[in-house]
Formats: C-alpha cells, sequence, structure tokens
C-alpha cells in the first residue's frame, strides 16, 4: 500500500500568538484523487512541540518498517474480510525548506542549491549569464548513498581539533546538513574549543569517545538508508510555494513597480475593475484590494492573475514583462492538470515553459544578480520530473 506523508509546521495556539508544532499527516496514494483530496482520506499521524521534524519522521518511518515484518491487519469492505496490507513509502511531501530538510540539505545557503540534483556552483559563476542560464539543465541525480558518505565527513571533521573550518567548507561546497547528527557536530566543535590547549591526541581521543557515546555511525536522517526509497527522487516540488508564491508573486512586485514609475496605475485599477470574469470560473475579482495591499497578497491572488495579467497589462509594462505573463499563465495551466495522457510530452512541454518562463523574467533582463540568488529558482529544473 503506497503511503504519502505531509509535515510542516503549524501553530498550536487559537489566537495569532504562534505556537509552532510540528504536524505530520499520511495518506494513502492508491486512492482515486477525488477521493485522495477528502479530509476523511487524510490521516493523522503525530505531532509534537518539542521533538523536530526529522525525529517526527523517524518514529513514522519505523512504523512502516516494522510492518514489512508484521504487516497491517485492516477490513476490506469490498471482500467483506480481513486482510493484510504491507505500505511502503511513496513520496514526502511539505513545502520547499521542510522537503530540503528531508533530503539533508542545507538550503539555498549552499553552492548546490537544488535537493534534487546537483545543479549549482560557485556564486561568482552563478552571478554570469552562463552560470544563471546553467540552473534551468537538471544535473547529475543527487544519490542518498552519497548524501549519507558526506554526512559522515562531516561528523568525522568535527571530531579533529580546529576541523569546523573544513567542516563548513563542505557543508557549503556539497549542499549536505543533517539535522539530526548537526546537533552532534555543534556539540563536538564545542567541546574541542572548550578542551583548547591540552594535547592534540588526547582532544581528538575524547572527542572520538563522545561521538561513539552517541552512536554517531546511526544518528542521521532514516530517509537516506530507507530500503527502496530515493529521497532525492521523491519531494515533489510543492508548486503552490514555488510559482504561486514565488515567481509570480515576484513578476507581481514588479509588474507594480512599472505601472507605479509610468504612472498608469488609474488605467491598471480600472482594467482590473472592468474585466469581464464570466468564464474564468474564479473568485470575484477585487482590483481596488489587490492594488491597495499588493504587498499582503496570497495564493488565490496570485493564481487569479495568472489568468487575467496578459489581458490587463497589454502597453503598460515594458515588452518582457509582459511576454513573461504571457508564458506564466500558460505554465500554470500546464502545472495544475490532474490526468496527463502523455506523460512524455507534458515534461518536455512544461521544462520548455518553465524555461521560457524564468528567460523572459525581469530578473534576467534587468539586473544579472537577481535570478541566480533568488529563492526558488534553483527547484525550477525540478518541476517537471
Amino acid at each position: 500500500m503506497p503511503i504519502i506523508t505531509f509535515e510542516d509546521d503549524v501553530s498550536g495556539n487559537i489566537s495569532n500568538q504562534w505556537n509552532i508544532h510540528y504536524s505530520m499527516l499520511w495518506s494513502c496514494l492508491g486512492l482515486p484523487r477525488k477521493e485522495l483530496e477528502k479530509m476523511i482520506n487524510v490521516n493523522f499521524a503525530t505531532t509534537s512541540q518539542h521533538a523536530s521534524p526529522m525525529e517526527l519522521m523517524k518514529a513514522v518511518m519505523d512504523m512502516l518498517i516494522e510492518a514489512q515484518e508484521n504487516p497491517w491487519k485492516v477490513w476490506d469492505c469490498n471482500r467483506k474480510q480481513h486482510i493484510l496490507v504491507i505500505p511502503w513509502l511513496a513520496f514526502a511531501s511539505g513545502d520547499n525548506p521542510m522537503q530540503s530538510e528531508f533530503c539533508s540539505h542545507i538550503g539555498l545557503n549552499a553552492n548546490q542549491k537544488c535537493r534534487v540534483c546537483h545543479v549549482g556552483g560557485p556564486e561568482k559563476d552563478m552571478l554570469t549569464e552562463m552560470g544563471y542560464l546553467s540552473l534551468f539543465e537538471p544535473q547529475r541525480p543527487r544519490d542518498p548513498k552519497e548524501t549519507l558518505e558526506v554526512i559522515k565527513r562531516l561528523v568525522e571533521l568535527a571530531m579533529f581539533p580546529g576541523g569546523e573550518k573544513k567542516m563548513k567548507e563542505l557543508m557549503t561546497l556539497a549542499g549536505v546538513k543533517d539535522t539530526l547528527s548537526h546537533a552532534l557536530v555543534t556539540r563536538l566543535i564545542e567541546l574541542g574549543k572548550s578542551l583548547k590547549g591540552k594535547p592534540h591526541a588526547e582532544v581528538q581521543q575524547l572527542l572520538k569517545e563522545e561521538a561513539a557515546y552517541h552512536d554517531w555511525e546511526n544518528l542521521h536522517n532514516i530517509l537516506l538508508d530507507l530500503k527502496g526509497f530515493n529521497v532525492h527522487a521523491s519531494t515533489p516540488v510543492e508548486p503552490l510555494h514555488t510559482i504561486l508564491l514565488g515567481i509570480v508573486k515576484y513578476f507581481w512586485t514588479n509588474t507594480m513597480w512599472h505601472v507605479e514609475d509610468q504612472k498608469t496605475i488609474a488605467e491598471f485599477r480600472a482594467r482590473l475593475k472592468s474585466l469581464n470574469e464570466q468564464g474564468l470560473k474564479l473568485p470575484k475579482l477585487n482590483g481596488d484590494y489587490m492594488i491597495r495591499f499588493k504587498g499582503g497578497l496570497v495564493g488565490k491572488h496570485f493564481k487569479i492573475m495568472t489568468h487575467i495579467m496578459s489581458f490587463v497589462t497589454h502597453g503598460l509594462v515594458p515588452d518582457h514583462v509582459y511576454n513573461a505573463w504571457v508564458i506564466l499563465g500558460r505554465l500554470v495551466v500546464q502545472l495544475w492538470h490532474t490526468d496527463i495522457a502523455d506523460i512524455d510530452s507534458y515534461v518536455v512541454r512544461t521544462g520548455c515553459l518553465l524555461t521560457r518562463a524564468c528567460l523572459s523574467s525581469p530578473f534576467y533582463r534587468q539586473n544579472s544578480k537577481k535570478p541566480s540568488t533568488k529563492p526558488l529558482m534553483p527547484w525550477l529544473p525540478a518541476l517537471p520530473s
């Protein structure tokens, strides 16, 4: 039985005060999409105010691993009898920072900023035009075994006095950071600093004993050595944060700058208010609200934009910005397909639209430093797959 997991941070308070809890849910991937999206088929797994996301993940994965030996007994409503099912993890979903943590990836602070492949490089190279273009070409896929080797190497470096600098360099170069073992790495570095002045061999021996006490060889992300599961290939990019709250939001900010700079905001507002909404199947369009609270919009507003901006921005923004909205509208339609007849052609079309959208973006045209340091850009090549 294929399982989908979802994990995110939520607030434990009814009030506006943020009281972070990490919660984990799971669903059966074998259900039809209409059934999969129903609340009754989204199952609560665990939540904690104190445990880290990967500690919760380990607890849930231990349950699945145990079920490999002792299958779950469930009731089959069609056969009218009990059956045994063996659950297995199909993929782990979440927002981009959470999925980076699933992959023991450091995130956007690394040279290799993608959790799926080795795309990226030193910042000075990525700030060039060729470096920026290379961000949209998937590179060699990451391998869980390689990631695990880097994690163990990071702990080994922390066991050597003065190994902090080399450890940080390797972490940035490889883009690897395991949250479970990183606490031990930090502990070893602090312990090594406190023992400064003692003989080198004595310090190293004490650090090794401390690491052995915490069973450092087994202290790592359980998803990296989960049998039959490649975590780097099984964390699908989430389009809400990557597209709508990512590049669409950036395009909207740039568009508002243009209409305000060219003093065409009144015409832009009039076009939004006079737009015929019939046939769009969208919520009520409130142009005054979108312009007044331009910096506080949410996902539903940005999804509306992808439908209408090619109609209301014509002649009000530079051609490359307008063309970006046209391409972006096509891209969002492509990404929100739920029934795909030909997956191969779909992947090719989506990849082409992604590249065209980013190459026509205002950030690429106006400032070569913007695109390579913009969040979400390195994850775009992984969207089609």
